[in-house]
């Protein structure tokens, strides 16, 4: 019996020790990967593509960065400038496995990204999961920066359809929901030609 109790509280010390070292661990891989996506996320935003996703000899790429830590914040965050960067290379197959990869906590952001994998299915042929994306966006954004774009993207491609009584409902809504917004001028002359 006090064998079996030894062998258990072993197993306990064993335990809280492995996960204390799983916890070190899962903090150093952390911290290594958030390293790593600031040494290179620049690259996307100086239009620096190729680099950022393959890297630059010194510092490792967003895809290395995605595979080597995949389940962190930062390979999280990978998946997003990946996705943006193969967008602006126009590899939309791409782009869309990397942002239907991200999965955002700030709602702007998501947002940005959902539109953008809106945009992306536009490219490739599929209006339908575009719409349902872009509309999905304008809805979780709910603000003057991302709302009046996701809705005039989605009424110009409702336009493109023929669907005239959907586009203007979205222009309608830009112009009286978004007055404020830059795009509110151009919702209205949408609705004037239509008129």
């Amino acid at each position: 019996y006090l064998a079996g109790r030894i062998l258990s509280a072993n197993e306990s010390r064993g335990n809280s020790e492995n996960n204390k070292n799983n916890e070190n661990n899962k903090s150093n891989e952390n911290s290594e990967a958030n390293q790593a996506i600031a040494n290179i996320e620049y690259k996307v935003l100086e239009g620096d593509f190729e680099t950022a996703l393959n890297g630059d000899g010194f510092n490792m790429g967003l895809l290395e960065i995605i595979e080597k830590f995949d389940g962190t914040t930062a390979a999280n965050k990978a998946n997003l400038y990946a996705g943006i960067a193969y967008a602006q290379q126009e590899q939309y197959e791409e782009a869309i496995k990397y942002l239907s990869n991200y999965e955002g906590e700030d709602n702007i952001v998501a947002a940005k990204a959902k539109h953008t994998l809106g945009n992306c299915y536009s490219q490739t042929g599929d209006q339908k999961k575009a719409l349902e994306l872009i509309l999905e966006a304008a809805t979780q954004a709910n603000n003057i920066a991302v709302t009046p774009a996701c809705l005039r993207d989605a009424a110009a491609m409702y336009e493109a359809q023929g669907n005239t009584a959907e586009a203007m409902k979205l222009y309608n809504s830009i112009k009286n929901e978004y007055p404020n917004s830059p795009i509110a001028n151009e919702a209205e002359i949408k609705i004037n030609a239509a008129k």
